[in-house]
């Protein structure tokens, strides 16, 4: 071994002890034992992990130990373990592509694109998919135009539109027969995804249904006919997108979950007193759609575009979501006063606080269910997103709680948030929220607990001026004058 090889074997070392081996063993502050014939790397309970080893100055594959399993690895197992710890922020890239080099190997044989250039080149993508979609729209709005400039009737538009959309399908199915590039299907299914949105919406007996004060067969069957259509919509644009591997049109494909959840909402808000078939199928939606995703909870971490399809997946379920407790509520009260009842916003609260509890669990084993941290931050990401889209739903559910139980004009309705709150940040921080040192690599986690205690102050803040209306001054002032001399004497001893 030359001695800049030795020299990144022991930067390589080195890093990784101080990450996980607070006191190595070795000399002169690197982990090797130099009594030993060759060098050799031990963790502090002595156990051996690897080793260089050289026979009369010809250099031959350095043995790695598995910490895990304690077994010898072979080159590409080894470079494998060095990669997982670049991708955990603990190795430099050039110091990686430093060593496989030595070994022999290019950074290519291990799918590490070696310049920036190359490494820029993913993003060709999203410029090819954000060009298209804009093409697109123009070519969608100009026939809408061109439609209005020749008077064509509305019954004439739709069938305009949908000889168009089956051009475009057809087309798409042609090439994919062909077996053509990936930019050439980009563009066909960016269009098919657009112009099947826009017949679902515009297609008139999908919609064809009014204020409904009984149960009608007829109604439920043109529902029935607007539900599957978004569903085959949705079914269509995540296949085709997935099987064709088209980036882009994945981001486009998780959109797509929110056509069957707008037309459960849209049919519930046209009965006076919603179905409880409505409910339930609307429940059932949401949790299919909780199941197609977790079952796909490693292909969402495989890329930016995954990530990103994922993030759309899950808008279109939280604001779905939202309406449960109220469509629920309505389907057990059945009540077509235009003013909720006490009863009813009592039965919202239970649903909320449900839909809180499962939330919550989901987070609870989800959160640091992966090893990578890039996917771990993703998880916290995902989590701050959840969390600020229902901060006000605990609030609700709270106060419908007290006053049915209590009657009006009980401000304690935010003592349970507030517990809630501090608790969840408290377990998943493993500590007190306000003290805790959280390690800086672990990003995602350290602006989860920053939400939660904003979350907190938030509520804390709401709670004293409920309570003391315009004697708050008398917590506010005293608190703000403790933070601001607290950090300023701290400023000054650190000075």
């Amino acid at each position: 071994m030359n001695a800049c090889e030795i020299e990144l074997g022991r930067a390589y070392i080195a890093n990784v002890t101080r990450q996980v081996y607070p006191r190595p063993v070795g000399v002169v502050g690197y982990p090797f034992s130099l009594r030993r014939k060759r060098p050799v790397f031990k963790s502090r309970t002595g156990r051996q992990i690897f080793d260089f080893t050289t026979i009369s100055g010809i250099r031959i594959i350095p043995n790695f130990r598995c910490l895990k399993h304690g077994n010898l690895m072979n080159l590409n197992q080894f470079v494998e373990r060095l990669i997982f710890h670049h991708q955990q922020g603990r190795i430099e890239k050039s110091s990686l592509l430093s060593i496989i080099e030595a070994e022999g190997k290019t950074g290519q044989d291990f799918g590490i694109l070696e310049d920036p250039i190359a490494e820029r080149r993913d993003t060709k993508p999203f410029v090819i998919g954000s060009l298209n979609l804009v093409a697109m729209g123009l070519v969608l709005t100009g026939l809408w135009y061109f439609f209005d400039l020749i008077d064509l009737s509305w019954a004439a538009t739709e069938v305009a539109f949908w000889v168009v959309s089956s051009i475009i399908v057809s087309s798409l199915m042609y090439f994919w027969r062909k077996g053509v590039s990936n930019t050439i299907m980009e563009v066909h299914m960016i269009f098919a995804i657009g112009f099947l949105v826009n017949n679902y919406f515009v297609t008139e007996i999908l919609w064809d249904f009014g204020y409904l004060d009984e149960f009608s067969a007829t109604d439920v069957i043109l529902w029935s006919l607007n539900f599957i259509s978004a569903l085959a919509i949705l079914i269509f644009s995540n296949y085709t997108a997935n099987k064709l591997d088209l980036k882009f049109s994945k981001i486009l494909a998780g959109l797509m979950f929110n056509l069957p959840l707008i037309s459960i909402v849209y049919f519930s808000s046209m009965w006076a007193t919603q179905s409880t078939m409505v409910a339930l199928l609307l429940i059932l939606t949401i949790v299919s759609a909780y199941v197609y995703v977790f079952s796909k909870y490693n292909d969402a971490q495989t890329d930016g575009y995954a990530v990103g399809r994922s993030i759309w997946i899950h808008e279109s379920l939280i604001w779905a979501a939202w309406f449960v407790p109220f469509i629920v509520a309505d389907a057990i009260v059945q009540s077509d006063a235009w003013r909720a009842t006490p009863l009813e916003r009592f039965y919202w609260s239970i649903v909320m606080i449900v839909i809180i509890a499962s939330f919550t669990g989901l987070g609870l084993y989800f959160l640091n269910r992966n090893e990578v941290q890039r996917e771990r931050n993703n998880n916290y990401y995902l989590a701050i997103f959840y969390t600020l889209s229902f901060s006000w739903m605990p609030i609700i559910a709270s106060r419908n709680f007290v006053d049915y139980i209590f009657g009006d004009d009980w401000v304690i309705y935010w003592l349970p948030p507030m517990l809630f709150v501090y608790g969840l940040a408290s377990v998943i921080v493993g500590g007190e929220p306000f003290t805790t040192k959280i390690p800086k690599e672990e990003v995602g986690l350290r602006w989860f607990n920053r939400t939660m205690i904003s979350l907190f102050i938030l509520y804390f803040v709401c709670f004293i001026i409920e309570w003391l209306e315009e004697f708050a001054f008398y917590v506010f002032i005293p608190i703000g004058v403790f933070i601001a001399g607290y950090f300023t004497l701290t400023s000054l001893k650190e000075d």
